[in-house]
């Protein structure tokens, strides 16, 4: 994600009127955030404007808190975030983003995940059921032509009639070779 980005989604997020990593420094849109993200108004009121380095580390603190109510480390330097580094406020910045994804994004993925895999499935049974209607037109073609050699073979006499009775009427297993 550019750089531009992070700072426009935080805007965007916010309210705000970002330029720079620099100006995200007063840790304010990054509380906001992050107190949405947690559903605490109590912290958001606490959040400063962040003018002065005290304001902002006691901004980043807040952030840190938010962290832990929603179950995660606040793995960054406050001072580096309070002096400004660009990849320090990035990186947190670009976290909290990874954190806000909308999870009903992660649930269409699933459902589409879901459909192609059913659909998959609605084909795979058609095949089979269209294999299976094969095997029992070819089966009853086969029976019908058993049917037709044996009223064939009542015309004949009982001696000859009874061997060709006989050898339609064996069972699969009496018929396989030993």
């Amino acid at each position: 994600m550019k750089d531009s980005d992070i700072i426009a989604w935080l805007n965007e997020s916010t309210g705000g009127q970002l330029q720079s990593f620099k100006d995200a420094s007063t840790g304010r849109e990054i509380c906001f955030v992050l107190a949405d993200l947690a559903e605490d108004r109590k912290s958001k009121k606490m959040v400063s404007m962040g003018k002065t380095p005290e304001e902002k580390a006691a901004n980043f603190e807040i952030a840190s808190r938010i962290y832990e109510q929603l179950g995660l480390t606040f793995n960054y330097d406050i001072n580096l975030l309070v002096q400004g580094d660009k990849n320090e406020i990035r990186n947190l910045i670009q976290e909290i983003i990874s954190l806000s994804n909308d999870p009903s994004e992660d649930i269409d993925g699933l459902l589409q995940t879901l459909e192609n895999d059913l659909k998959e499935k609605l084909e795979e049974a058609k095949t089979q059921s269209k294999q299976l209607e094969d095997v029992a037109l070819e089966r009853d073609f086969y029976f019908e032509k058993l049917r037709k050699i044996e009223a064939v073979a009542r015309r004949y006499p009982p001696d000859v009639n009874d061997s060709i009775i006989k050898i339609i009427s064996l069972k699969a297993p009496e018929i396989l070779p030993e």
